[in-house]
């Protein structure tokens, strides 16, 4: 939001009521009804309604005309948020709004790079219980942008570029063996045999600890590398 005047600081319950409305109706008729979601004390929710409406409103700001992005309440729209207040998800989804199969290259790079980490993570799970659909719905795309963005670039031998966006996804869900296997299809394709075993050695780590078997594609990818497949015929699977 350009020429926002309100203070930042930690997360508080105050930004969990914007995050929720604006992944919710922006009309929010109720406030009560809006806090019962984010605060677990029915104690608490009894005298927070309306102080944390202001809080939130204060800690949104206002723009450049002094106008808030939480307007006051009104009988016809409710608590309703500025249209211009966002969310990179926000921004995600017009980005990739058909998928990450059919989306341009540089669209998923783009979504990409609005990931800084673990969608909600640092934030308590008490007062971000409503998320958890959405948390887990921004993981999958996120995993999936960065495994189709990391084999286009296999597939023009983009070394460097494929295992940094693999990274990125694994920073988002570190178990994942699609994106481990395109790891070491980089490492591999580099000519790195450090690189490659250092790969492979932590997704076993990995793997490992979370238990279960590996995945067939897992066990075959192993097994083509200690049989030294030549290099084009291991990425084939990246096709």
């Amino acid at each position: 939001m350009d020429g926002m005047a309100g203070s930042r600081g930690a997360c508080t319950p105050s930004d969990a009521l914007s995050a929720w409305g604006t992944r919710h109706d922006p009309g929010i008729q109720d406030k009560a009804a809006a806090v019962s979601r984010i605060s677990p004390s029915p104690i608490r929710r009894r005298r927070t309604p309306h102080s944390l409406v202001s809080k939130s409103r204060r800690w949104l700001g206002t723009d450049q005309r002094g106008r808030p992005y939480l307007p006051v309440y009104s009988a016809e729209a409710g608590y309703r948020l500025d249209p211009r207040v966002t969310t990179d998800w926000h921004a995600w989804q017009m980005l990739l709004p058909d998928g990450v199969g059919e989306a341009p290259t540089g669209d998923l790079a783009a979504a990409l790079r609005l990931v800084r980490g673990r969608p909600f993570d640092g934030a308590r799970a008490r007062r971000y219980g409503w998320a958890e659909y959405s948390q887990q719905r921004m993981i999958s795309e996120i995993v999936d942008a960065a495994a189709e963005l990391a084999r286009r670039h296999l597939v023009e031998a983009r070394w460097r570029e494929a295992e940094k966006t693999v990274v990125l996804g694994l920073t988002v869900e570190p178990g994942i063996e699609r994106l481990w296997r395109l790891r070491i299809l980089a490492a591999h394709g580099s000519g790195n045999r450090v690189a490659t075993k250092e790969a492979v050695d932590r997704m076993l780590a990995i793997t490992d600890d979370l238990g279960g078997d590996l995945e067939p594609e897992t066990e075959q990818l192993l097994a083509d590398l200690d049989e030294a497949l030549p290099r084009e015929r291991l990425l084939r699977v990246a096709r």
